[in-house]
């Protein structure tokens, strides 16, 4: 039994040991392809259905990309795409930010539908203008200056 337990324990400090060496010592541009990517939402008031369209709408855009892994904690990816809504005639907005350097950069914003179906829609539209351009660039190194700079760790 006790060979059990001190074994688990060992098994407990090795997982935190190793998610602690992802964060700590990361170097390099936190969107590079292949990195792990953390999907969530925020709605202005807090609205169920929306957050789970964005979040749904999203982790599936990026999972059929293949460019980015998804993460299931934020603590496990590099940075987060954020979808920030503002239902009933508010904005929706998409946004990139990183836990590491801190930094939140907002790519692009539309008008927030009162429909759901139509809301998943404008989601999918502002990945298609803002993220996959932006993974473009990065496949061909031409990442813009500001974006290269907070998103690097060094």
């Amino acid at each position: 039994m006790r060979k059990i337990v001190l074994l688990l324990m060992l098994c407990c400090c090795m997982a935190a040991s190793a998610q602690q060496e992802k964060t700590a010592v990361y170097k390099g541009f936190l969107l590079e392809g292949g990195n792990s990517v953390y999907i969530s939402c925020m709605s202005i008031p807090k609205n169920a259905e929306y957050n789970e369209a964005a979040v749904d709408v999203l982790t599936r855009q990026v999972g059929n990309d293949g460019f980015w892994r998804i993460a299931e904690r934020p603590e496990d990816a590099h940075f987060a795409i954020v979808c920030q809504v503002n239902p009933h005639g508010g904005k929706t907005a998409i946004a990139i930010s990183s836990d590491i350097t801190a930094c939140m950069e907002k790519l692009g914003s539309m008008k927030c539908p009162e429909d759901v179906t139509e809301f998943r829609k404008i989601v999918w539209e502002l990945y298609k203008k803002y993220i996959t351009p932006l993974q473009r660039k990065i496949k061909k190194n031409a990442v813009p200056k500001h974006t290269l700079k907070i998103f690097t760790v060094e």
